[in-house]
């Protein structure tokens, strides 16, 4: 459960690798379009957050418009080109990724007033077009930049391996010289 928020408790500023904030105003009651292409800097930066060996490219097209009268709907489409080691033999291994994605927020009060009557009522709010969590508007905005890069970061491939290595455990750790029951069965008295 999101604890309540007010401008004055706000969570510290974790800096973002790429922002681009979106005022509440700046989409009014239109869709707004954007496209970004994070700099070198920008990809370094998240190519270490996200633990790759390098991020060659990260580019991204998204549009953000009204949602539920008091939020935004933010769909996306980023591209990106990556190397990570591989999680056996740890060489590299190059990957293309070409998600699409959509994300909602919400004030964090609609939030927090949703999971309240949930808790209170004893029902479970289900959004049928929406698979996460309904992020927060911090202050009037969002930062679509860090939507792109958390999208990112779920696309990443959790176990990257070459397609030609396979792993074959060490001779020690695949199966025990003596069983341990053995030293028991020694200790048995014959009947």
């Amino acid at each position: 459960m999101t604890a309540p928020m007010d401008d004055e408790s706000l969570p510290e500023q974790v800096p973002m690798e790429l922002s681009i904030p979106v005022s509440m105003a700046e989409v009014g009651d239109k869709a707004k379009r954007l496209k970004f292409v994070a700099d070198k800097d920008q990809r370094k930066a998240i190519a270490k957050r996200l633990d790759l060996l390098s991020l060659d490219r990260f580019e991204g097209q998204l549009q953000i418009r009204p949602w539920r009268r008091a939020g935004l709907v933010l769909q996306g489409h980023i591209i990106a080109d990556l190397s990570q080691a591989c999680v056996v033999s740890l060489e590299p291994v190059a990957d293309h990724l070409d998600v699409s994605f959509t994300t909602h927020f919400l004030p964090q009060d609609m939030i927090d007033e949703l999971e309240k009557k949930m808790m209170e009522e004893g029902e479970i709010f289900i959004d049928a077009e929406n698979d996460d969590p309904i992020d927060p508007i911090i202050q009037g905005s969002v930062n679509v930049g860090e939507s792109s890069v958390q999208q990112l970061a779920l696309a990443v491939n959790p176990y990257p391996r070459k397609p030609d290595v396979d792993f074959t455990p060490p001779e020690s750790a695949a199966a025990p010289k003596e069983n341990p029951f053995a030293v028991l069965e020694k200790l048995k008295k014959p009947d």
